[in-house]
């Protein structure tokens, strides 16, 4: 488990250590880290591509990512079934 390694604990500790422990969102305290390229696409576990988020933005994050996701898909597939590609 790569979130596990002693690499990505002292990486997440120095990007939260980087912003005061805050939300890059709201301001609140962070205490998780996110990625803002994911690393299912080759996204790194790099401070460049980390922000520090509070519980609550992470959430809202991946919620607003998840409904986009499920969104696209949603519109694919009408326009191909609507096309006559199907």
């Amino acid at each position: 488990m790569p979130w596990a390694s002693d690499y990505w604990k002292a990486v997440r500790e120095g990007v939260l250590l980087a912003h005061g422990r805050r939300c890059a969102s709201c301001g609140a305290e962070a205490t998780e880290v996110h990625h803002i390229r994911p690393r299912h696409l080759r996204g790194k576990d790099h401070p460049r591509n980390l922000l520090p988020l509070c519980i609550d933005c992470h959430d809202q994050i991946h919620r607003r990512l998840d409904e986009g996701i499920a969104s696209a898909i949603e519109r694919a597939v009408r326009d191909m079934t609507e096309g006559g590609a199907w």
